[in-house]
């Protein structure tokens, strides 16, 4: 994690204690290497660390963190529900996480951004908890799976824009997405910049040349 983000994630921890920090996931939080990075640097600030995901609404335990998961579809799971399904969604995970109280919510992309925006609403401004956008990917441009028409990338630049200047401060993938994202959204400080990368291992040659020994002598 950058130096930057811990100094900001510090400066959380000295203002609030021994509080909630809430990670949104708007999916079955599996293999989520970089938030667990993210989340094993808030673990060094003692703070009381909540995941919401996609899943049953129950709550499990995932590396020692707890879960909390939420359906995506709360009138089930019809095919002409689907888009209804969606929109009442936002608002039930919103509801859950208002009812967790955070002091700080991290946001895995714009749509969980928006639920925690969506959460803090009416809270006055003492007690409104702290936004945090992760973005794990160049949002406007994002791969859907289908192309996006030039209403529906003007419409998540606007949101994005309004999200991203209610957060305390918002991470980037790398630095071309971040300048883009400061450019577009004439953002008056750059986005931290925390690269998608694996964890470092220390490997031993002489183990690993051993191994592949063993493994040749069995086929």
């Amino acid at each position: 994690m950058d130096k930057t983000v811990k100094n900001l994630l510090l400066k959380i921890k000295v203002r609030c204690g021994m509080k909630v920090f809430l990670k949104i996931v708007p999916n079955e939080f599996k293999n989520e290497s970089r938030n667990k990075r993210e989340l094993l640097v808030v673990n060094t600030f003692e703070m009381n660390t909540v995941i919401m995901a996609k899943g049953d609404n129950n709550i499990n335990f995932i590396d020692g963190y707890r879960v909390h998961r939420r359906t995506t579809r709360p009138l089930g799971n019809h095919k002409c529900l689907i888009k209804l399904n969606r929109i009442i969604s936002v608002f039930t995970w919103a509801s859950h996480a208002r009812r967790i109280k955070p002091y700080c919510i991290s946001c895995h992309d714009l749509i969980a951004l928006f639920i925690g925006w969506l959460s803090t609403c009416f809270i006055p401004k003492r007690k409104k908890p702290l936004l945090v956008y992760d973005s794990h990917e160049f949002e406007i441009g994002r791969n859907t799976g289908t192309k996006r028409n030039k209403l529906t990338k003007f419409t998540i630049s606007r949101l994005e824009k309004f999200l991203i200047k209610k957060c305390a401060f918002s991470i980037m993938v790398n630095d071309s997405i971040a300048d883009e994202v400061q450019r577009i959204h004439k953002l008056k400080e750059k986005p931290i910049i925390v690269r998608n990368i694996p964890a470092y291992w220390d490997v031993d040659e002489e183990i690993c040349k051993k191994r592949k020994e063993e493994f040749c002598e069995k086929l």
